[in-house]
């Protein structure tokens, strides 16, 4: 999950949030996490936006316990978005 964030970090997205999912035998189900609830500002100057939301969704996805059937959603955005 570091991988892609940082990626989508150096390419200028910014990382809005993601979600878990896990699979089973019985389908695919929402796993909550923990999350810093920070807030959206579209008005903040767009670096700044990128490299806070870089560092919240960092914290977020080490406080994951990663094991084979987890996979993460992520929404992210371009400056171009906004």
């Amino acid at each position: 999950m570091e991988e892609v964030i940082n990626d989508l970090a150096k390419h200028d997205q910014a990382v809005l949030y993601f979600q878990l999912w896990r699979t089973t035998d019985t389908g695919i189900y929402w796993t909550d996490h923990e999350t810093l609830h920070w807030e959206f500002d579209p008005h903040a100057p767009w670096p700044q936006t990128v490299a806070i939301t870089r560092e919240t969704a960092l914290m977020e996805a080490a406080f994951v316990t990663v094991h084979g059937n987890l996979f993460a959603a992520v929404e992210w955005i371009d400056e171009s978005d906004v």
